[in-house]
């Protein structure tokens, strides 16, 4: 009789790195995402402020750019995120836009209907998650793209937001605080208050979730990446400040979690404001 195979390891078992890599990107990094195969994305600026998306395989190799432009005017892309179809979703500050992997436009919604679309997820239902920082507000695009409507909550300059396994929906705020709404966007629970210590938060920024649903936050000023689980219970430090991987990461503004195997190992993928490229982990 042949032997079960090996439990994978989860992401909770994360305590040391088994590498890590600095991968230079073309500009500075506005956001970015990890694909099925373990290949990521990013959205950077150049120094002549002209916007791109680049790709890049699992081996970390640079696999293609594009312009993310429309009669020669850029989009002002910050986070990207993949949709259910496969295509690269992006928060473009006063609208967002939705891209083939070969460069295409494909549709632009609610033009000049955000104030500054920062961070944005997609729900399996085909509902795309807009935080609008300057609005103070959530916003939602319809799966047709016809309706954008507001989370009925009070938010402080909402940063990071993601969508896990089961439609839920994560919001960082600006004024620390994590609020974790259900797929019908009832609030279910909130975490999270100014500190350094565990389970404090010091201006939260980007979020991801892992294939168990934890919530993974760059908690920026505290220069660290922190675990959460699905009810917002400090798991540990990851990355950087009290993280037994005390890795530089300066100010973790974006992050992604590979959610599935690649190698047999998980991907986490950081970017900060202070360098020209990212940091990729592999537990």
């Amino acid at each position: 009789m042949s032997s079960a195979p090996p439990a994978e390891p989860y992401v909770r078992t994360w305590i040391t790195a088994k590498s890590v890599k600095k991968v230079q990107s073309l500009g500075r990094v506005f956001g970015c995402c990890i694909d099925d195969s373990g290949g990521f994305i990013l959205s950077v600026m150049n120094e002549r402020g002209e916007r791109s998306i680049q790709l890049f395989d699992s081996s970390n190799n640079f696999v293609r750019s594009f312009k993310t432009s429309k009669g020669g005017k850029y989009f002002e892309i910050f986070q990207i995120v993949l949709t259910q179809k496969d295509t690269i979703a992006a928060a473009c500050k006063t609208s967002v836009t939705v891209w083939s992997k070969e460069g295409k436009l494909l549709i632009e919604h609610g033009k000049n209907m955000f104030k500054f679309a920062k961070w944005i997820a997609s729900r399996s239902t085909g509902e795309l998650i807009v935080s609008d920082t300057d609005d103070d507000a959530v916003k939602i695009i319809s799966p047709n793209g016809q309706q954008i409507t507001k989370l009925p909550q009070t938010f402080k300059s909402p940063t990071g937001v993601v969508v896990d396994s089961n439609d839920n929906l994560i919001v960082a705020d600006w004024n620390d605080k994590i609020r974790i709404f259900d797929a019908e966007n009832n609030l279910v629970h909130t975490f999270g208050s100014k500190g350094s210590g565990n389970g404090e938060l010091d201006s939260p920024y980007g979020l991801t979730v892992d294939r168990e649903d934890n919530i993974v936050v760059a908690d920026m000023w505290n220069d660290r990446i922190s675990l959460y689980s699905q009810k917002g219970l400090f798991i540990r430090h990851v990355v950087g400040r009290g993280a037994h991987e005390c890795a530089n990461i300066g100010r973790p503004a974006f992050v992604a979690v590979s959610r599935s195997m690649e190698n047999g190992s998980f991907r986490l993928l950081v970017s900060d404001f202070t360098a020209g490229w990212v940091s990729l982990f592999q537990f």
